[in-house]
């Protein structure tokens, strides 16, 4: 994904009677890691620091409601800064919670 064009993440959820999707966006970044400091995306769209509890960035820590249910979309500023991203994503409806789905991408110049 090249950086000017990353503005924002889509996606489509299953279940039942899905009334919100949750997303949670990491910008993985190994020298703040190392400091307990994670970088995710915030309800403005843009990365926001956050201290991680035990100085781990595993897990989504940090989610936003995406807009939509069945079809979803969060935005993102523009100039998102190049690197990974690990971009996690779960459904809320009637019939519970689903499980994290999680995918790494790649920004580019």
């Amino acid at each position: 994904v090249k950086a000017k064009s990353f503005t924002s993440i889509t996606g489509t959820a299953a279940g039942t009677k899905v009334s919100s999707v949750q997303v949670s966006v990491r910008r993985i970044d190994k020298k703040k890691e190392k400091k307990g400091v994670c970088f995710f995306l915030g309800a403005t769209g843009r990365m926001q620091p956050f201290r991680a509890p035990a100085k781990s960035c595993a897990g989504p820590l940090v989610a936003i409601n995406a807009t939509g249910t069945k079809s979803w979309m969060v935005g993102v500023a523009p100039k998102a800064k190049p690197g990974k991203y690990v971009v996690s994503a779960r459904a809320i409806g009637s019939g519970g919670t689903s499980a994290w789905a999680t995918q790494t991408i790649t920004v580019k110049r």
